[in-house]
């Protein structure tokens, strides 16, 4: 057991670096399906990521709302690939329900996907886009996916305002279960390349096949330092198809 994990620990080191909740090292990107989502409870606030999935629904992580309670406001912004400037392009939308899966575990982190339904209706334009998922179950090992967020951009916890991007490979669970206790068949796993990793302020974003144009996963954890050549563990998006529309159709018809 110890070989592999040497093998392990050296084949990431060499390969890059995946970890937590952030870009690190990334680039400048237009992903106008990505949402920023801000959840505030008066004291303190917490950013994570997310897609538009539907006029009315963004797609995100669960664990993003650990701790939520009845003073907890959750916002999102639509439409700008910049924070720090408005120049009329974007919305921002308070929630109207956060619909997480019954059987997630803030513990190991199974089941770890969630929805926000909008107040209002997202205005779809060249900014605001929706973005189509990846249905079938199809083996996804070794594509290239496209990571977004505005999260940390490095290890000393500088958060980005511009949404920056990263192509990461998919790698089998098998080769991910060597450092991650339970890695489970509703996962996916990303390796980094050049110090370049989703990290802190990334959970929930999306993970977009650059092939197909499909959302495969959602951000989900990895390790606590982003810059060390470690993976990161996705929820796999295609193993919750049913659970999306049914929650969704039971609010409101998708």
């Amino acid at each position: 057991m110890w070989y592999s994990y040497f093998i392990f620990v050296c084949f990431f080191l060499e390969k890059g670096s995946s970890q937590q909740l952030k870009i690190i090292h990334g680039a400048p990107v237009i992903a106008p399906y990505q949402a920023e989502i801000s959840i505030q409870d008066g004291r303190n606030e917490k950013r994570c990521g997310g897609s538009l999935i539907k006029k009315k629904y963004v797609l995100t992580a669960a664990h993003c709302f650990d701790g939520r309670n009845e003073n907890t406001v959750v916002a999102v912004v639509l439409g700008t690939n910049n924070l720090s400037s408005n120049d009329g392009q974007w919305m921002e939308i308070l929630s109207d329900d956060i619909i997480i899966h019954k059987n997630y575990s803030n513990s190991g982190l199974e089941n770890d996907i969630a929805l926000i339904r909008l107040s209002t209706d997202a205005d779809l334009n060249d900014y605001i886009q929706l973005i189509n998922l990846q249905r079938e179950d199809a083996h996804l090992s070794g594509k290239t996916v496209l990571a977004t967020g505005f999260g940390l951009i490095n290890d000393s916890e500088e958060i980005s305002d511009l949404l920056l991007g990263v192509n990461l490979t998919l790698i089998p669970n098998n080769l991910c279960s060597i450092g991650y206790k339970n890695i489970f068949d509703t996962q996916i796993c990303t390796l980094g390349k050049d110090d370049k990793s989703p990290c802190r302020g990334d959970s929930g974003g999306p993970l977009v096949d650059v092939e197909t144009g499909l959302q495969v996963g959602i951000i989900s954890y990895g390790t606590k330092y982003c810059e060390i050549g470690w993976p990161t563990v996705n929820i796999r998006v295609s193993k919750y198809i049913e659970w999306i529309e049914t929650s969704a159709i039971e609010k409101t018809q998708l």
